[in-house]
């Protein structure tokens, strides 16, 4: 398959990192949930948006966030959480109602780009500690969100456990999601909120 429409265009950084994450997503999960063609799947049918291009962040996100990850929200509301750790390898002991948004007015929806960092400079910090310290423009992210980003790295668990403080289990407020190896199996977890441990950081986003 050819990943251009016009076999001249010269595509920039940006175009490039657009193309080759939307491929990692689509080879990973894409192609199997929705069941259409790469190039169907950036530049989009009848019944599917496309790919979207990069935003424009903030320049105050600049020493809070260092990556920027493709989000498909779309393939979780379709398919749910425990079947979406299913497709990935991924051990799951909860269901698709397990986790719910920490702040309903946050989450964010559909496919869509996400200036983050990864939670390693949050070690030994508890998530209920991060969540009073981020910035006004800082969210936690979610457990949709942390698999999003071990889709595109699966070496981001590696020695490093993902606090994602925008997910807290159904009835039990002060705990929050976790992604990380157990047992030397990656999985998606949750951990009490509380606690600071030296492996674990909490993930953040941009709240745009």
């Amino acid at each position: 398959w050819r990943l251009q429409k016009d076999p001249g265009l010269i595509l920039s950084d940006i175009d490039i990192t657009r193309v080759v994450q939307a491929s990692v997503i689509w080879q990973k999960l894409g192609q199997q949930v929705f069941g259409i063609s790469l190039p169907e799947y950036l530049y989009g049918t009848d019944a599917l948006e496309p790919v979207p291009s990069f935003s424009e962040w903030p320049e105050a996100w600049g020493d809070t966030f260092d990556r920027d990850t493709l989000v498909d929200g779309r393939i979780v509301e379709k398919i749910g959480l425990s079947e979406l750790c299913r497709l990935l390898g991924l051990v799951y002991n909860g269901d698709d109602k397990t986790f719910v948004p920490f702040d309903s007015k946050r989450p964010q929806t559909g496919i869509r780009w996400m200036r983050h960092q990864n939670g390693h400079k949050n070690h030994n910090r508890t998530p209920v500690d991060c969540r009073t310290t981020f910035q006004s423009f800082e969210v936690g992210m979610d457990a949709g969100e942390g698999i999003a980003v071990y889709v595109q790295d699966p070496t981001v668990i590696q020695g490093h456990i993902m606090d994602l403080p925008g997910s807290v289990p159904t009835g039990y407020r002060d705990y929050c999601a976790c992604l990380g190896h157990w047992s030397d199996s990656p999985g998606l977890g949750w951990n009490f909120g509380g606690n600071a441990d030296p492996n674990y950081g909490s993930a953040s986003r941009g709240s745009v």
